[in-house]
């Protein structure tokens, strides 16, 4: 079967012994289960005009063993030098609730920040449940993150 939940030996002290002898193992496990969303690829221009749309190109597996049941959506946000959000953007090609286990997709997005000034900006990735106006779901990525958002790259808007 595809499992989405793990008992460890029913927690106590036999779960803290499994955690203590198999960290390892443990963690893969723990992101096989589900879903388990990882960006292999991110592409986009490190400049663009202000009024224009910033194209993103982004390549997602689903590395887990099952799909997303909740509902979500990958936003994109510009990120000022001191850490905060200028501007966000809905990327409407990506679809979490598409992405099956095992089968690499790719979205292409044309975003626009209209709220962001002219300026250097790094570009950042999250994934969204509605209502929310930061990432509530954590991307198998390691890269530095800002208040949830999993920074990407460098751009400026001119």
């Amino acid at each position: 079967g595809m499992p989405t939940y793990c008992d460890l030996s029913r927690g106590g002290k036999s779960g803290l012994k499994l955690m203590a002898d198999e960290p390892a193992l443990v963690q893969e496990l723990a992101n096989r289960l589900g879903y388990h969303f990882v960006l292999r690829e991110a592409r986009f221009p490190s400049a663009v005009a202000a009024v224009a749309p910033l194209a993103v190109e982004a390549k997602w597996e689903n590395w887990g063993v099952a799909p997303c049941y909740i509902a979500a959506s990958v936003s994109y946000a510009l990120i000022t030098t001191d850490g905060s959000v200028a501007d966000t953007c809905q990327a409407p090609q990506a679809k979490p609730s598409d992405w099956k286990p095992d089968l690499a997709v790719s979205s292409r997005d044309s975003l626009r920040f209209p709220r962001a000034k002219p300026g250097a900006y790094t570009l950042a990735v999250g994934l969204l449940q509605p209502g929310r106006d930061k990432p509530s779901i954590r991307l198998g990525i390691d890269v530095k993150n800002v208040e949830g958002w999993q920074l990407l790259g460098p751009v400026t808007l001119k």
